[in-house]
């Protein structure tokens, strides 16, 4: 689901940048900005320096974890979390989507 389906702006980036032997070198997307300063992170969303859909909430309040895949009946938690999860504005009003265990 992470690799098939990014739901997190910054995983689809970084997704996006990886070599693929059927490329040219001339393909690969390149983020703009620097990345996350883990010892400093800024306020917000820890990647909103990066991010190409950022709002003015994401400068100022980190998002929830919220559970990004599609709900059905009979699914089952993998490890103790559900299993497509993303901390990302835009997907806190993903329909379906349940407030989970913010980091």
């Amino acid at each position: 689901e992470l690799f098939h389906n990014p739901k997190h702006p910054y995983t689809q980036g970084l997704l996006r940048s990886v070599p693929n032997i059927a490329m040219d070198s001339q393909d690969l997307y390149r983020m703009d900005g620097t990345p996350p300063n883990l010892v400093m992170p800024p306020s917000g969303c820890r990647f909103h320096p990066r991010c190409p859909h950022v709002m003015d909430i994401c400068h100022q309040k980190q998002p929830w974890l919220v559970r990004v895949d599609e709900i059905g009946e009979g699914d089952e938690q993998v490890g103790g979390y559900d299993k497509h999860l993303a901390s990302c504005w835009l997907h806190q009003e993903y329909q379906g989507a349940t407030q989970a265990r913010r980091y």
